[in-house]
């Protein structure tokens, strides 16, 4: 039978569900709070309705562990759904920015405990300066020349510190780590951090995108914890979402894209060959890791994007699906660059023939000299390295496939068309994504109509 208690206007309902395995009862409860103005008639009316309510729901099942904590129910969920439902590489951001982000905040309250204003508090709390870590480290080129005397590879670095290899990587190569990371290397190397990083300052606030991020993480963990019975309702359902930067999609405009293939000419063949595919195809970078010389059709001039190439920490580089059902797709491709391609594969098959026993037959389009898949990471990163050494505008490798959008728009290729091409969910994505260069398109458009129908007049006036 339910039973109640009354303290500062809240009532608290509870009920009694069995034992447990050490012979402990079971007590699941709920908290309801009258509206203001209500009498006690109104009150002792509604109150005797929600115990009924509650001691069903409780009898059949549907109100789950009230005492679970979100750092708890987190566990459950990464274990049950996240590992077997996301990606690898989601999985991984999730369980990094749970750790990092949420559960510090949020991770010892009662999941059933959390309301709208807890996770707006948490929100707003994100966008303060301190919510960023102010600091961030910087390797000196001493700390490269150090591994190199010492033969310690990459790998060796990762294992021993317990770091990502990407992230080992970004570091020696000089891009900004935090402090944890810097100190995990100094103990490893049991060397004096001070003498080959030096403190960066950076920026102290989140973005909004990270920000909207989190609240899809919370709003999906709380989703499972509604359907497994756990909670009743779901607290972000009621929370407006952060607003997202907006940004527009970097590209290179066509002076600069001609600048970057003057510059390819010079490249190792097998990066001139997977950035021309890029800028071709507008693929994703994984995608075109991930493509095998079984996927490429030289007869019809097609490719077919089945799979991707991703990093996961722990894992190590591996295959997956596309990032969704749509980016699953077959593309036609120009004689050009099937040209590009079938000069790459000779070339490939010169690297077979020198290297001998050493040439790993794996069966990937893009590979190094010894047949192995390039790395996701190191493509990056030669590709920054290869902007800044050419003096190119300062974009990132994922840009290639929006000045592949770009262009097709400029040239008047039909939304639907270019949404399938990218393997866009639908139209709507790549209208929101390329809502600039759909304006401009547009104007450019507008122009050319103008020129076209003030001759007209001019010639229609000159008749008369």
């Amino acid at each position: 039978m339910a039973t109640y208690v009354e303290r500062n206007g809240t009532y608290t309902i509870q009920v009694s569900d069995g034992f447990d395995s050490k012979g402990n009862r079971i007590r699941k409860s709920m908290t309801w709070k009258p509206d203001p103005g209500m009498s006690q008639k109104a009150i002792n009316r509604e109150l005797a309705k929600r115990m009924a309510m509650f001691e069903d729901a409780v009898r059949a099942g549907e109100v789950g562990d009230q005492n679970i904590t979100l750092s708890e129910f987190s566990e459950i969920w990464l274990r049950d759904y996240g590992a077997t439902q996301l990606k690898a590489s989601t999985f991984q951001n999730y369980t990094r920015l749970l750790e990092r982000r949420i559960l510090p905040v949020l991770g010892n309250m009662k999941l059933s405990k959390i309301r709208p204003q807890h996770i707006i508090a948490f929100y707003n709390g994100l966008r303060e300066p301190d919510a960023k870590d102010k600091s961030y480290y910087q390797a000196d080129e001493k700390l490269k020349k150090y591994l190199k005397e010492h033969k310690i590879t990459m790998e060796k670095l990762s294992k021993a510190t317990g770091l990502g290899y990407s992230t080992v990587r970004n570091m020696v190569g000089g891009k900004h780590v935090y402090g944890s990371t810097m100190e995990k290397t100094a103990k490893a190397l049991e060397i004096d951090p001070k003498r080959f990083f030096t403190r960066i300052d950076g920026d102290s606030t989140l973005t909004g995108s990270t920000i909207l991020y989190l609240h899809h993480i919370l709003r999906t963990m709380f989703t499972c914890a509604v359907q497994w019975q756990i909670v009743s309702s779901n607290p972000c359902e009621r929370v407006k979402p952060p607003k997202q930067n907006k940004t527009q999609a970097a590209y290179l405009d066509e002076e600069d894209l001609e600048r970057l293939f003057t510059c390819l000419e010079s490249a190792d063949p097998v990066y001139r060959t997977l950035i021309t595919l890029y800028v071709s195809t507008g693929m994703r970078r994984g995608e075109a890791l991930g493509l095998t010389w079984k996927d490429v059709n030289f007869e019809k001039s097609l490719i077919d994007i089945n799979k991707a190439m991703v990093y996961v920490h722990s894992v190590g580089v591996k295959l997956d699906t596309p990032k969704n059902e749509s980016s699953q797709r077959v593309i036609k491709v120009s004689p050009s660059v099937m040209v590009m391609l079938w000069e790459w594969k000779q070339e490939q098959e010169n690297y077979r023939s020198t290297y001998g026993d050493l040439w790993q037959e794996t069966g990937f389009v893009f590979t190094n000299k010894l047949g192995k898949p390039l790395h996701p990471d190191s493509v990056s990163s030669w590709f920054g390295r290869f902007i800044k050494e050419n003096d190119l505008p300062p974009i990132h490798l994922h840009s290639l496939r929006h000045t592949n959008a770009s262009l097709m728009i400029a040239n008047g290729v039909d939304m639907e068309t270019v949404s399938k091409r990218l393997g866009h969910a639908d139209a709507q994505t790549t209208i929101k994504i390329y809502t600039h260069q759909i304006r401009t398109a547009d104007a450019a458009a507008a122009e050319m109509l103008d020129t076209f129908v003030s001759g007209r007049m001019k010639k229609e006036a000159a008749v008369e």
